[in-house]
């Protein structure tokens, strides 16, 4: 059984920045709507809420997760399995992300969650070489 880190999260400073900018976009609709009704200032921040609000759920959602025989990812409200023996090789490189090269030729992007690419590949890696 592979030994190291099986579960990534999104870094917390990510979802924390999210929140932040969600709540200060939600104290500042209220406070155009208070002050001027609704108003196409009102209604930006209103929306950008919403779109924070999605954001934070999403943040706290995803996920990539190295089992026995595959691994498991979700992002933008989508999973992923891809079996352990389709994974041909992990690479990264700047820019990109971590990427996975699969038997039939195609390439998956692996979900940036604020890790360190170069450390989320060399998990990978060791978890491929497990047997």
């Amino acid at each position: 059984m592979y030994g190291g880190r099986t579960r990534f999260r999104v870094v917390p400073w990510i979802r924390i920045s999210i929140t932040v900018i969600t709540a200060g976009s939600i104290a500042a609709a209220a406070y155009f709507y208070q002050q001027e009704g609704l108003t196409w200032i009102s209604a930006f921040f209103m929306g950008f809420s919403m779109f924070g609000a999605a954001g934070i759920v999403e943040s706290f959602s995803m996920y990539i997760l190295l089992g026995e025989t595959e691994i498991r990812f979700r992002e933008t409200f989508r999973k992923t399995a891809i079996p352990k023996s389709d994974i041909v090789k992990v690479t990264w490189e700047a820019g990109c992300g971590v990427s996975l090269l699969l038997s039939d030729g195609t390439w998956a992007k692996v979900p940036d969650l604020g890790q360190n690419s170069r450390g989320l590949t060399n998990s990978i890696r060791s978890w491929l070489r497990d047997t």
